[in-house]
């Protein structure tokens, strides 16, 4: 099936403590998002490639792609107000017979094993979403304070998340609700399955300044054996 990759880029810098923003941060010699959308050009040659970005940061991608010699043809869209409507601006693109990663910017370590796997598992289930067990104990703020939980009811969700194009678009053909926290809750609540697969612990959302040490950490350590 035809591949397409859908990169969201809408950082700030603010949390990161930088006035550019986090996207275009380089990261061990490529901007963080370039380093994201390469990751899926590496993987599947023939990859449709769409970064949605704001408006203002269109100019300076182009200006990039020059400057770090990035050929994958892209396709730019522009983003919205929140994440969601940046990734219902981008599947204005998807072509229903495609299968479609949505994948966030600031996770620029991700391996071409963990796209494989959820490109495979959203081919054969119509959906794939990584996600890793928790490691750490959980506690639930409740109206009264908090209670503990069982860490082990409960993932934490990654991207790529994978889908098939006509799950895209018929799921993005709605308005805005303050719960769609990910593209994952948006296809749930249009009726269609949600399969989970395992993530990497090396997947990381780069947030804050110390995330971005430990990405540029991790990835000279992939430098000197396999690669992210």
């Amino acid at each position: 099936m035809e591949k397409a990759a859908l990169i969201v880029g809408g950082g700030s810098g603010v949390r990161m403590g930088n006035t550019l923003p986090k996207q275009f941060m380089e990261l061990e010699g490529m901007p963080m998002i370039m380093r994201s959308a390469r990751a899926f050009a590496d993987t599947y040659p023939d990859i449709r490639l769409i970064v949605v970005l704001p408006a203002g940061q269109l100019a300076l991608w182009e200006e990039l792609i020059h400057r770090y010699r990035f050929t994958h043809p892209v396709e730019l869209v522009v983003g919205g107000y929140t994440r969601f409507h940046s990734v219902k601006n981008g599947v204005g693109l998807v072509r229903r017979h495609e299968v479609v990663a949505v994948h966030d910017a600031a996770r620029p370590v991700i391996s071409r094993e963990l796209i494989r796997r959820c490109f495979r598992l959203a081919e054969e289930k119509g959906s794939a979403v990584p996600v890793m067990e928790p490691v750490d104990s959980i506690r639930e703020i409740i109206p009264d304070g908090h209670i503990p939980v069982n860490r082990e009811n409960y993932r934490l969700v990654q991207t790529p998340q994978v889908f098939r194009g006509d799950f895209l678009i018929e799921a993005y053909d709605t308005e805005y609700q303050p719960f769609y926290t990910d593209d994952a809750v948006v296809v749930e609540e249009a009726g269609f399955a949600i399969y989970l697969t395992t993530g990497e612990r090396t997947n990381i959302k780069v947030t804050y300044p110390e995330d971005f040490r430990l990405a540029a950490w991790m990835i000279k350590q992939a430098g000197k054996g396999k690669k992210p």
